[in-house]
């Protein structure tokens, strides 16, 4: 039953001093250190006394040599108390476990909180200021006692911990936070009542305000019984449905978990090895859609394995990771509060069912950061990173988005949809019979959770470039309308999915179209090899010679991989090309690095262009075209053509994928028992003003969507948008 109220006993026993309970101080344990590669976690290591106290199976110590005041050292033991009593009577739950609150000076601290495998909370605050002057309820010490309770009870009832959304566990702790300030509250009449909870934490309330005690009684069922992480979400809205006697309940979980789960609810057995020598092989859980997902042969690792891996992984990527606004109390890189993060991540990793599992958390850990420089890589002993999808799709078809409608873009003449009729133009209202929409979103989200994906718009691309991907040889139907054709019906078209073809020769860095009626030169940047710069300086030789009224630089696609060897940005030298005679030097960034193990950058060093010496400029206009794709070295030189002003930019928002990465070092970044290597990042850029460009992007002056009419006749809408543009200009 669901309860209010509070136990009338609660509130003296939170005030009282109980000074009768200081215990005489004792050897004590520090949290356990990093572990080696591939080792388990060292051992605790006795270092000196602590000062500790008790209560209703709550310690709180802390190293003598910090001087904390009894009233706060009282202070802080009372609001765990109090927090662990917001889960007993306003969630109903029962807590098995006596959490423990050390106090210590460690300089630098990067966690905050971790469970030992007795489900016992450890919150280590690295000195006495996160609770200097504490009042009782106070947020500082809830924000990480509260989701530390919720997640050590989360994962009692868990059978697994792969693909579970986060936001089920941020909607407790918002709802949490809204019982706690309004108890505290009623227990302090000067203040002013809570409002409702804005974030997702609504559900619960609204659950609650509809149904009162439901969020009790759907919660200690889930604990009566083992829910995949994945199919958590699914499960809360069942219940609800099923305790309420209300279908329309149901849309109260629609903001904290999807209709559809990114992995099926079947488990399969896991597969053979792909091909007799690789340690390859389909695992026990699928996409939504039917697509494997990859999985490593052999002996599972150890829980003590897998800590040791996740505790390197974790405190190489916070300490890494490039921003230009760190925090050091708590510690902060890019928004991301990384004690929260640890005590997000830590359990599910301890609580893995089995390997499979352990790959997908890591994978999802590394995504947060939002930065492809930073992740799992392949190794020589692994082609594959385990976790990623066994892509088959459909081959000589390619599609494009408009206004949320998405059509035919390209077909290849001696593949199969073209032999099955399908032309360029053709709008495709659903596939295997799901609106396209629902399919993208579905793909991008997958990416956004488990691959190392900069920002929204890429995970968008990379899910158009795989919509019609599935199973193996499964069959794909296309539903397809021609709205040049008003009155014809839709009509199906059925496709059997094939691997990939044969991946084609890798095109010149640099490659130039002269070739177009209206005295408009296309120079295509497929990459930025190493003579990059001098097919570029030809090109742009070429379009002076020609008389060329104008140039468009095409970066679609360019990923911008740099040269880590390169003392030079090659992004920096082509845009020193473009340059006018006259021209003085330009700013067009900063590049930060971070100080290695530590809470703060260097001071950022300025990405200067000036003008290419011996150069002759190019005489006519010049455009440059971008989309999702464009990233790192691509991006670089976006940003620079718009700040030095060379022209205009036109196209879609691109990757925002500046960060570069580490030259690879083995002895730090091989995970050897995994047998995978770990990608990460050196430095980023941000704009001269400070201004984000890492998961954001760069916008273009001029954002274009392909055209359904262009389509159906193969013209490039972002290309022609382009030297319109260049041909109108005075």
């Amino acid at each position: 039953m669901f309860v209010n109220a509070w136990s009338p006993c609660v509130l003296p026993l939170l005030l009282a001093t109980a000074s009768s309970l200081f215990a005489s101080p004792a050897a004590a344990r520090v949290a356990q250190a990093p572990a080696a590669q591939g080792t388990p976690p060292a051992a605790p290591t006795v270092v000196e006394e602590y000062t500790s106290k008790s209560i209703d199976g709550i310690t709180v110590r802390h190293d003598q040599s910090i001087d904390i005041p009894a009233g706060d050292f009282d202070t802080l033991l009372s609001t765990m108390r109090l927090t662990r009593s917001v889960m007993q009577n306003g969630f109903g739950l029962e807590l098995p476990f006596e959490p423990m609150v050390t106090v210590r000076r460690v300089k630098e601290s990067k966690r905050l909180y971790y469970t030992d495998g007795e489900d016992k909370i450890f919150l280590d605050w690295p000195t006495e200021h996160h609770i200097a002057r504490l009042q009782l309820g106070d947020e500082r010490v809830v924000k990480y006692v509260l989701p530390a309770y919720l997640q050590i009870w989360l994962f009692r009832s868990l059978s697994s911990s792969a693909g579970l959304d986060r936001r089920i566990l941020e909607s407790l702790v918002d709802y949490g936070m809204f019982i706690y300030k309004r108890e505290v509250e009623r227990l302090s009449p000067q203040l002013k009542a809570p409002e409702e909870p804005v974030g997702l934490g609504l559900c619960w309330y609204q659950l609650e305000q509809l149904y009162p005690g439901r969020t009790s009684f759907i919660l200690n069922n889930i604990a009566t019984e083992k829910v995949a992480g994945h199919r958590l979400g699914q499960k809360l809205r069942e219940l609800a449905v099923a305790a309420t006697e209300d279908a329309n309940v149901g849309r109260l979980f629609d903001s904290i978990t999807p209709t559809e789960p990114l992995f099926s609810d079947r488990e399969l057995t896991p597969g053979t090895p792909l091909v007799a020598a690789s340690p390859l092989r389909t695992g026990r859980l699928e996409m939504w859609n039917g697509v494997p997902l990859l999985d490593l042969a052999g002996d599972e690792l150890t829980a003590a394995q897998r800590m040791g891996e996740f505790e390197r992984v974790y405190l190489l990527a916070i300490t890494r990771a490039p921003d230009n606004k760190i925090k050091r109390e708590p510690p902060a890189i890019r928004d991301i509060d990384v004690w929260r993060l640890y005590f997000e991540f830590r359990p599910r990793v301890l609580k893995a069912r089995d390997n499979f599992d352990y790959y997908m958390v890591l994978r999802e850990f590394c995504s947060r950061f939002q930065d492809r420089s930073l992740g799992i890589l392949p190794s020589p002993a692994v082609p594959v990173p385990p976790g990623s999808p066994y892509w088959s799709g459909i081959a000589g078809l390619k599609v494009e988005r408009n206004s949320g409608r998405y059509y035919v873009a390209r077909v290849t003449s001696d593949k199969a949809p073209a032999q099955a009729g399908i032309t360029a133009g053709l709008e495709i209202t659903a596939i295997d019979g799901r609106p396209p929409q629902q399919v993208l979103d579905r793909m991008a989200e997958f990416t956004r959770t488990f691959d190392s994906c900069p920002s929204q718009q890429r995970a968008e691309a990379a899910a158009l470039n795989s919509l019609l991907a599935g199973p193996k040889d499964s069959t794909c139907t296309l539903t397809l309308r021609d709205n040049s054709k008003p009155k014809d019906k839709a009509f199906d078209v059925k496709l059997v999915r094939g691997l990939p073809p044969d991946p084609k020769a890798a095109p010149p860095s640099v490659e130039l179209d002269v070739a177009r009626p209206d005295k408009i030169g296309v120079v295509k940047v497929n990459n930025f090899g190493a003579d990059c710069l001098q097919r570029f300086s030809a090109a742009f030789d070429e379009a002076n010679r020609l008389g060329l009224k104008g140039m468009v630089i095409d970066l679609r696609g360019n990923e911008g991989v740099t040269l880590l060897e390169q003392k030079q940005r090659t992004s920096s030298a082509l845009l020193g090309r473009l340059m006018p005679i006259d021209s003085g030097k330009v700013v067009i960034g900063n590049a930060v690095r971070r100080v290695s193990e530590r809470f703060e950058h260097h001071l950022p060093t300025e990405i200067v262009i000036e003008r290419l010496a011996g150069s002759k400029p190019f005489d006519g206009r010049m455009c440059v075209l971008v989309d999702a794709w464009t990233g790192g070295e691509a991006e670089w030189f976006t940003l620079g053509f718009q700040l030095a002003k060379i022209g205009v930019v036109v196209g879609r928002q691109t990757a925002g994928s500046v960060s570069a990465p580490k030259q690879f070092d083995p002895k730090l970044q091989s995970l050897v028992d995994s047998k995978l290597d770990l990608s990460l990042p050196v430095s980023t850029v941000f704009s001269p003003d400070g201004t984000v460009v890492q998961s954001v992007g760069i916008k273009p002056q001029f954002e274009v969507e392909p055209l359904p009419d262009d389509l159906r006749v193969g013209r490039d809408t972002a290309l022609e948008r382009a030297a319109e543009l260049m041909l109108r200009a005075p």
